[in-house]
């Protein structure tokens, strides 16, 4: 029977403190980057250099604040400061990521590429069917399963600020074993905030020029409920 964490993890709390003094002023400032990021890549793909500089310098700011909040729930958001500790955080963790999930990616193309194979070999159509399904099938629940695991890597990394930290997929896996409902409910619940930080403000016109801001908000929110899950099953 899987385990229950003791102190669960104030949600309502969460968005408190997030709304706490100077956070428009702060997440503006990462609005401001994601809005720069999506004109430079939607410009010329010769502005890759300028995205991603934009990107390392937000995903630093969330690495910052799941360190912060992890260590202290009551704290505000963290200063836009050190500019040059948050981009070196975030390219190190893009870096990492881009090697992991091209490593995990090849070998789910070759599993898929393995099951499309004997589905065009097949001659019932039934039988073609199940092998294509089964395919795309694995392959999506390899990539949930993957997306879950590297959210709380990242939480790992931010806290203890080491690369090996990053490749932590076994202490993590342990602690989903351990804790399935508390761990996947904060991963889901995350995911959902910043799907929704983007999906909402597309249903109007006017609010499509409020994706970049809000999509920054919800990263931020998302990776607090992701350091404060992580954190509780600790403290426990």
């Amino acid at each position: 029977m899987a385990a229950q964490v003791s102190k669960p993890v104030d949600i309502e709390k969460i968005v408190k403190t997030l709304m706490g003094d100077e956070w428009m002023v702060k997440c503006g400032i990462g609005g401001v980057l994601a809005a720069a990021a999506l004109v430079a890549i939607l410009y010329s793909f010769l502005c890759l250099p300028i995205f991603v500089a934009c990107e390392a310098l937000m995903i630093g700011y969330c690495l910052r604040c799941m360190r912060q909040k992890a260590a202290n729930p009551e704290s505000k958001l963290p200063e836009w400061n050190e500019w040059g500790d948050l981009f070196a955080s975030g390219i190190t963790w893009i870096a990492l990521q881009t090697g992991i999930w091209l490593f995990f990616g090849s070998i789910q193309g070759l599993i898929l590429a393995f099951c499309c194979g004997f589905a065009f070999n097949e001659k019932s159509p039934d039988l073609s069917s199940v092998w294509t399904i089964a395919g795309c099938g694995v392959v999506s629940l390899a990539v949930a399963i993957m997306s879950a695991l590297s959210s709380y890597t990242m939480v790992n990394f931010a806290i203890e600020e080491n690369k090996k930290a990053a490749f932590s997929f076994i202490k993590v896996a342990r602690a989903f074993l351990k804790y399935p409902t508390h761990l996947g409910g904060g991963f889901l619940l995350a995911t959902g905030i910043q799907w929704l930080s983007v999906i909402i403000p597309c249903i109007t016109l006017i609010g499509v020029f409020l994706v970049p801001s809000s999509f920054f908000v919800g990263q931020v929110l998302s990776s607090i409920i992701l350091a404060r899950h992580w954190q509780a099953w600790q403290e426990s």
